[in-house]
């Protein structure tokens, strides 16, 4: 085991020794009913709430947050870094329905990043949605979401252009469409996605140079179908078959691999809710990843999407989640299959006061190409809510990777402080 996993393992550790052990389980009579159930991460305690926003048949809920952050290497360099203040600014708007049948809901938020001295690394990033579901009969019901967002791709993303000055713009609009037939403990869901996405061209960091980001421009379509069993309501096994097909628009003087192709996957996998103790779902199955570029071979491998949570204590919860899929981008020479694991583990220390900590790992392997990265990540933050409508929060981050290709290795430590209004 390398020195920097375990450094990361026992930082861990020891945070979820400090966590599990900083207060009694204890419970107050002024919890509501069914409070101690919650995990402790999504907990809303009514003392520490904003009253519900009625406009008409809706519950609007509007957050303004503000944060300070240090990062110590901005643009992930092994050597060299440029270490940076940045000032974040995220308000959202969201309104839900309160409606007897159906639902309709709209999302909007925006993040403004300011950089204090590299000013050219400052981005605005916009994101709205809309989602709903209807009760078309007793046994059918469908759901639909669309959303559109301007974004800016992070640094630390496997596709994104290592040699870009600005973090890359990506504009992306995404439509999605279910339907659910549910006769009797059998159901039956198919599903279908429809994404287009489009970059921005940017400039290197060396020579301010034209770096071309046109040609990972492409539209991607997705079908799937899940058929689930109602054992219990507590318990419900499951399996989901996948088809997508991922296209570019490849211009006519592109010189790199053609990254089309068509992905095929059959999954089973089980819903649980133990006791309220542990819950979640486990999935896993078998990809096929078929390329039409002659040069990148096509890859069959195992896919996991796990996310578990465990109520260890009525004061203390973990989550774990697993994630392995198929990824890939024109910016790339490769196939490229991702594994994530994530553990995090929160503490409620007081009603209004959470303290959370966590450990991740990412290995990416860039098929075809020799190319392998792993990525550690470990976080401590607390979480303060002085009172129904402000809250604190303060964070440190210590991010590594490394690659056996030459110059792709970093190290970055991030702390940062904000406070989130809600209304």
């Amino acid at each position: 085991m390398c020195i920097a996993l375990k450094k990361y393992l026992a930082l861990s550790a020891l945070s979820a020794l400090v966590l599990t052990t900083l207060a009694p389980v204890t419970s107050f009579a002024g919890d509501p009913v069914g409070y101690e159930k919650t995990p402790v991460h999504e907990r809303h305690h009514p003392d520490f709430t904003p009253q519900k926003i009625h406009v008409g048949s809706f519950i609007v809920m509007p957050i303004l947050e503000t944060q300070i952050e240090y990062d110590s290497n901005i643009f992930l360099d092994e050597t060299g870094e440029v270490s940076d203040m940045v000032a974040k600014f995220k308000p959202s708007l969201t309104f839900k329905s309160d409606f007897g049948r159906h639902a309709l809901n709209l999302d909007v938020r925006a993040e403004q990043k300011s950089y204090f001295d590299e000013t050219d690394q400052n981005t605005t990033d916009l994101r709205g949605t809309l989602d709903g579901e209807l009760d078309i009969l007793d046994r059918l019901s469908g759901a639909f979401s669309f959303s559109a967002m301007r974004e800016h791709e992070d640094r630390s993303d496997a596709t994104t252009a290592a040699s870009a000055y600005e973090p890359i713009e990506v504009n992306s609009h995404t439509a999605k469409i279910g339907l659910t037939y549910r006769p009797n403990r059998v159901s039956a869901s198919l599903f279908g996605t429809y994404n287009r996405q489009t970059y921005e061209n940017g400039t290197t960091r060396t020579t301010r140079a034209n770096l071309l980001q046109e040609d990972r421009d492409k539209d991607s379509v997705t079908a799937a179908i899940k058929i689930a069993y109602e054992h219990t309501p507590s318990f419900s096994p499951y399996f989901t078959l996948s088809a997508t097909h991922d296209r570019y628009d490849h211009r006519a003087a592109f010189v790199g691999a053609v990254q089309d192709q068509k992905i095929y996957s059959f999954s089973p996998g089980l819903s649980f809710n133990f006791k309220d103790i542990l819950m979640g779902r486990v999935q896993a199955g078998i990809g096929r990843q078929d390329k039409e570029e002659p040069g990148i071979e096509d890859k069959t491998t195992y896919l996991v999407d796990t996310d578990v949570t465990w109520a260890a204590t009525p004061l203390t919860t973990a989550v774990f989640k697993l994630n392995r899929f198929f990824d890939t981008d024109s910016n790339l020479n490769s196939g490229l299959v991702e594994t994530r694991a994530n553990v995090q583990l929160h503490h409620e220390l007081k009603r209004n006061f959470i303290l959370g900590t966590g450990l991740s790992a990412k290995w990416r392997e860039f098929e075809g190409a020799g190319r392998r990265d792993k990525i550690y990540s470990f976080n401590i933050d607390g979480t303060y809510q002085i009172n129904q409508h402000f809250g604190i929060k303060g964070g440190y981050i210590i991010n590594k990777r490394l690659s056996n290709n030459i110059g792709l290795d970093y190290d970055q430590n991030i702390i940062s402080l904000s406070l989130t209004g809600r209304f």
